[in-house]
């Protein structure tokens, strides 16, 4: 137990020495969390939050700057967006969480989610809410393929934003919309087969992230005005199929001005 602390205690000194270094280079003090970082009576929760605060300074250097054309990434206000360390930190529900060499893939499998989380700070201005994911309706089958490619298959699960009283949401992408015709020959990738069209997908979050890393999967993107108010955002399915699934990872947040 003691050398997993150690671990744990170390992993997240890296990260926040990452942090404070990109924050440094861009002009940012940051003298308040070097202090932390030196501190050799620290706790974890001290540099977790360290970690976050930092990370919110970085995002909001860039607001001010923000335009259509190079909007800012505001992913700083949002706590534990890539479940880095292993941890849920930050969210209203808990995923499964996997590792894959130094990612976290998270999934709700054979369930209903909603899993969500406040975001404050940001001015008014437009938005783009971006997660790495993909939904499986129900088991994987060569009748199900033909059901997406006949436009007939239902996608209950969706990335979201509420603010005051109006959401904004995007149904999630369809496990099948970005399947590989060739396969990554992954022991977890499977087939399926409608008319003369066979194509991989995958089957376990280990081939999920291989996908999620070669960019397939990765334009899940709700756009929403914000009138500088707080706002919520969060992964959804109210309506449960058998052994549907949902993997995911890495939330991102973009202001436009």
């Amino acid at each position: 137990m003691a050398l997993i602390l150690l671990k744990a205690e170390l992993n997240v000194l890296l990260e926040l020495k990452a942090v404070l270094d990109e924050a440094e280079a861009l002009g940012i003090n940051v003298d308040e969390y070097i202090a932390v970082y030196n501190n050799t009576s620290s706790t974890l929760e001290e540099l977790n939050a360290a970690i976050e605060a930092v990370k919110k300074a970085i995002a909001a250097g860039g607001i001010n700057t923000a335009t259509a054309e190079n909007p800012a990434d505001a992913a700083g206000y949002i706590v534990n967006p890539d479940w880095a360390g292993g941890s849920t930190k930050g969210w209203s529900q808990a995923p499964s969480l996997e590792k894959h060499g130094d990612i976290y893939t998270a999934e709700f499998y054979n369930t209903t989610y909603d899993m969500s989380q406040p975001i404050s700070g940001l001015p008014e201005g437009v938005y783009s809410l971006t997660l790495k994911v993909f939904h499986r309706e129900g088991g994987y089958s060569n009748s199900a393929f033909e059901k997406h490619l006949n436009g007939k298959e239902n996608l209950n699960a969706y990335i979201y934003i509420t603010q005051d009283n109006d959401t904004v949401t995007k149904p999630l992408m369809s496990i099948y919309k970005e399947a590989s015709e060739t396969g990554y020959g992954n022991g977890t990738e499977v087939t399926v087969t409608a008319g003369d069209k066979t194509v991989y997908i995958p089957n376990m979050r280990e081939s999920a992230q291989m996908y999620f890393n070669d960019g397939r999967y990765n334009v899940n993107t709700a756009y929403f005005n914000s009138t500088g108010a707080d706002f919520m955002i969060g992964l959804k399915k109210t309506v449960g199929v058998s052994s549907d699934w949902t993997p995911f990872n890495d939330f991102t947040l973009k202001y436009y001005g």
